[in-house]
């Protein structure tokens, strides 16, 4: 690759870089803010939240990064056009395939990026989200529910514990739920 190829796949490479970090910003904080009762109804910290969003961050990668391609490629061959370098290369002699190369390089670098993301990291992060979405959503249980005592949640959701062992386990559980005003339901374990 030449000058120009270089020059090409730098623009090209860079501007993909710009789109998908703006875009996937974007959608992270549309993401973080659907979330944000992580940190208001279950009193964890900022940074809880910062991680557990950040962790969607893979996954919008892998969704945004073919759109930030396509985005980037037209952006530069707006741009050579504007710049009337594309006639240049033309009346040159340059083959339109010296043209398309740089292109097809970052092609195959944003696919190795996005085959690495979809097979490796995303499945990953996926699953440290899931584990510690749940070790928030149960720190509101071993927080709140105290044993003997009954604890309203959500004001339609009563539980009540008889006892918890030293291992976490609870005895003798009570959960009283009004949430839906045509059944209540009342679950005894």
């Amino acid at each position: 690759m030449g000058s120009i190829g270089r020059h090409i796949f730098r623009t090209t490479l860079v501007a993909f870089l710009a789109i998908l970090a703006s875009v996937t910003t974007l959608l992270w904080m549309t993401q973080g803010l659907r979330n944000i009762d992580i940190i208001t109804n279950e009193g964890q910290t900022v940074f809880v939240f910062i991680g557990i969003t950040g962790l969607i961050t893979p996954l919008l990668v892998l969704l945004i990064s073919p759109i930030a391609l396509t985005l980037a490629v037209a952006y530069v061959l707006h741009k050579l056009g504007n710049d009337s370098e594309l006639i240049v290369m033309n009346a040159a002699g340059m083959p339109p395939r010296r043209i398309f190369a740089p292109f097809l390089a970052v092609g195959l670098v944003v696919s190795l990026l996005v085959g690495t993301t979809a097979f490796y990291v995303s499945p990953e992060c996926l699953r440290d989200l899931r584990r510690w979405v749940t070790q928030v959503r149960f720190g509101i249980v071993t927080n709140n529910v105290q044993p003997g005592r009954f604890s309203v949640i959500e004001g339609k959701l009563t539980i009540h514990v008889r006892d918890r062992k030293p291992n976490g386990q609870l005895i003798g559980i009570m959960v009283d739920d009004q949430r839906d005003e045509k059944v209540r339901m009342t679950i005894l374990a």
